[in-house]
């Protein structure tokens, strides 16, 4: 245990300042989490779109590239939004992170429902599943008719 410690508390040194190798390995071991789970998604998101939503490959293919592009302009221009903004309390980051996650959140749950699309073949089979139902109650009710009719 004594090697340990000694293995964990050894210093690296950048070229800015030292960072206990401890630390550093705290946030190896988050950002590995933090990847495992952004592939298991992702492989998700791959197999749903393709064999469950039935999307061209192209299609989502050029989604996620216009994404990626998005990210590559977008996320430097906010990092200088929030530098270069000061609130009236003086914070830079909390305000933005009390408001955003709200209007993103409720925009990114509303517009899929605007999108949804469903295959024909699905349309068929529960347009079919539904008269299927309608018969099923209407001999029902017919047959309960019938007994009453022939108990009375």
């Amino acid at each position: 245990m004594g090697k340990l410690k000694t293995v964990l508390n050894k210093p690296i040194e950048p070229n800015n300042g030292v960072v206990p190798r401890k630390e550093g390995l705290w946030f190896a071991a988050g950002v590995a989490g933090q990847n495992i789970s952004c592939g298991l998604v992702g492989g998700w998101f791959y197999y749903f779109c393709t064999d469950v939503a039935y999307y061209d490959m192209r299609v989502i293919a050029f989604v996620l590239t216009f994404a990626r592009i998005w990210d590559a302009v977008n996320d430097p221009l906010m990092g200088v939004l929030i530098d270069r903004h000061r609130f009236k309390n003086g914070e830079k980051l909390r305000p933005w992170l009390k408001l955003t996650p709200f209007i993103v959140g409720s925009v990114f749950n509303v517009i899929p429902l605007l999108f949804i699309r469903y295959p024909d073949s699905l349309k068929q089979q529960v347009e079919a599943d539904l008269k299927a139902r309608r018969a099923e109650s209407a001999a029902e009710a017919h047959s309960a008719a019938q007994e009453t009719t022939a108990d009375a």
